[in-house]
């Protein structure tokens, strides 16, 4: 049987397409067939984290008899004896293809040594499906047989069965063992779900994706949550960095884990405070270090007499004094800690959050290089080891948007299983006329389009304050800023900066610039805002003067 039964139709692999298609010619009775499986290492000798291309059981005569671990490449692979080093599409590759796979076969052998160990046999196999190799000049270190191309995809089962021969005279001994004891142990842990609670299903759910692709694509993150003590989470916009870190707050909350999260956008922790169980913790980084130097100092805030936001400022350096004069209590200390939206905070502030964690604690950051549009001085923590974790596709923006972003600003970021949605829609205004043009944008969109006006949001360039919308108002459409905590209004159109909206999204979006696209200084800012909008994005741009009119 194929785990999982179909292969996800915006999966940009073809190459491993191509073999998946192959496999799932192979007897549902006799073989079983993973794809794309993640591992946390659960013994000393295993990777941290590791991923399997394909892992096909042998189950014929009734005995899990072999296990056969498949590393895929596509493209125009080369081999370069002389050098020794191998190239894939023209591009030279960190690790050879033949060392992966056998380091996943060897790390198959550790993770099941006490069920399958001198019992069952496990063979590595390349499979190149995009040409036909001349395998008499294959490398010194290759036999033919592990070695698969375009040819094999017509029957598997012949290539496997060439394999299992080859091994037949070193592994004679080996008498494999029944389908219940490989039932009850490999199969278990490699089918074994997310034990999602309903507040979990509900979180995943925002993804607009199914339970079963989650565990798909995000099960790498989900493999190393319970075992992994540092985990870096990367990913672009819409990969569901916001909504992962949610769900692990969650899972380690019923866990009986005590979970602080953080974030750095005031609107985005009162959403996630409202979203998330009351146990736990929920904080921005900067309302995190207000408290706790007002736990140790309650009347130094109040004493500095100065504005809000230039008490920003001060709080980070504050918060390192108060660290180094009143050490961390341990019942002030997590058992988790998750950062979201950890690229625009100091690396400085990232080792200062790590008193708060017990020795046995988990530190889960999550971020995207590309939103760091207040240019924090970010890094990951060099004391620590970090497991790093890419998230690939973008759930949030339909097709078109996420191909306007790429058009835009010369970007590569793949659409998950989202809408191909309306283009983008581009519109000039005068700068004596933003009022009007703003009425006619939500004229096409809530008078004559029906979106209702709780589903759009206005975001600015520059500080949402300075735009003052609110002269722009009419009988029709009234605007008021954002301000986080506060109750919506349906009847409103609210408007945003893009530095207190990041980490939110809207169904959609009008976006306001000071320059034209053409004229765009800051990639990082622009891409931000862009990929605010779910469904819908208009860009307002100013009119580009020509011949000093």
């Amino acid at each position: 049987m194929m785990y999982p039964e179909n292969f996800p139709s915006h999966h940009p692999d073809l190459a491993e397409r191509k073999v998946f298609d192959a496999l799932k010619k192979l007897d549902a009775y006799d073989f079983d067939v993973f794809w794309n499986r993640t591992f946390a290492g659960n013994t000393k000798e295993e990777k941290d984290l590791y991923e399997i291309d394909f892992i096909i059981f042998d189950l014929r005569e009734e005995t899990l008899n072999n296990i056969f671990v498949i590393e895929v490449k596509g493209g125009n692979l080369k081999f370069d004896a002389a050098e020794n080093k191998w190239s894939q599409s023209g591009r030279e590759m960190d690790t050879s293809p033949d060392h992966q796979a056998m380091s996943c076969a060897s790390n198959i052998i550790k993770r099941y040594k006490d069920t399958i160990e001198y019992k069952v046999p496990v063979t590595w196999l390349l499979w190149f499906p995009d040409g036909i190799l001349d395998k008499s000049a294959l490398p010194t270190q290759f036999n033919d047989w592990r070695v698969l191309d375009q040819v094999n995809l017509d029957d598997p089962q012949t290539a496997i069965d060439d394999a299992k021969m080859e091994q037949e005279s070193s592994h004679n001994h080996y008498r494999g063992i029944s389908p219940d004891e490989y039932e009850g142990t490999i199969k278990r842990d490699l089918t074994q779900s997310l034990g999602i609670s309903t507040n979990l299903r509900t979180l995943l759910e925002e993804m607009k994706i199914s339970i079963e692709l989650a565990e798909t694509h995000q099960k790498v993150f989900f493999t190393g949550l319970f075992n992994i003590p540092r985990l870096a989470v990367e990913g672009c916009a819409g990969s569901g960095k916001t909504i992962l870190a949610k769900c692990a707050a969650e899972m380690l909350h019923e866990k009986g884990d005590k979970v602080l999260f953080l974030c750095y956008n005031l609107y985005l922790k009162a959403r996630v405070k409202k979203e998330l169980s009351d146990e736990v913790q929920t904080n921005d980084a900067l309302g995190f270090m207000k408290g706790f130097i007002f736990s140790r100092e309650p009347q130094w805030y109040s004493q500095q007499n100065l504005p809000e936001n230039e008490m920003y400022g001060k709080l980070p350096g504050k918060f390192r004094e108060v660290l180094q004069k009143y050490p961390v209590k341990e019942d002030e200390k997590y058992d988790a800690l998750l950062v979201d939206e950890a690229q625009d905070m100091d690396i400085a502030w990232l080792n200062l959050f790590l008193k708060f964690i017990k020795p046995d604690g988990k530190y889960i950051l999550f971020y995207d290089r590309k939103q760091n549009i207040f240019r924090s001085k970010f890094d990951l923590p060099i004391s620590e080891k970090w497991t790093k974790i890419p998230l690939t596709y973008n759930y949030r923006n339909t097709k078109k948007i996420n191909a306007f972003i790429n058009e835009t600003l010369d970007t590569n970021f793949t659409s998950g299983e989202v809408p191909e949605g309306e283009k983008v829609r581009i519109r000039e205004y005068r700068t004596d006329d933003i009022g009007n043009a703003l009425f006619r944008s939500l004229s096409e969109l809530h008078t004559m389009g029906h979106i209702p006006l709780e589903n759009i949001k206005i975001i600015t360039d520059g500080a949402a304050a300075g735009w003052e919308l609110e002269q722009y108002s009419n009988p029709t459409f009234s605007y008021e800023l954002l301000v986080e905590d506060q109750a919506i209004d349906k009847k409103k159109v609210y408007y945003s900066s893009i530095h207190k909206f990041k980490g939110c999204e809207s169904e959609v979006v009008i976006l306001i610039l000071k320059k034209p696209l053409v004229e765009n200084e800051d990639p990082n800012v622009l891409y931000t805002q862009l990929s605010r909008a779910k469904s819908l994005l208009y860009v307002l741009e100013p009119e580009i003067k020509k011949d000093g009119v």
